[in-house]
């Protein structure tokens, strides 16, 4: 997955749980949109994926009120 399909991804509006693993295309700006778009997210993981960093992130934290799992492993 890359940043143009968490994009498509997030149009998924009632979207609550999202399981990412080993997405090496996948980086802040799509999280970002992912953020945007899924304000219901209450699960995600992103396990593996090493092009997010902190400000993806802090965009989930910020954005998605309703998150209360979110995993990053490695």
């Amino acid at each position: 997955m890359n940043d143009t399909a968490a994009a498509a991804v997030a149009s998924c509006r009632s979207l609550e749980r999202l399981w990412l693993t080993r997405c090496k295309g996948l980086s802040d700006i799509g999280i970002g949109c992912v953020a945007v778009g899924c304000l219901k997210l209450r699960v995600l993981s992103l396990k593996w994926c090493l092009g997010v960093g902190d400000l993806g992130v802090a965009l989930i934290g910020v954005k998605c009120k309703q998150i209360r799992s979110l995993i990053l492993i490695f």
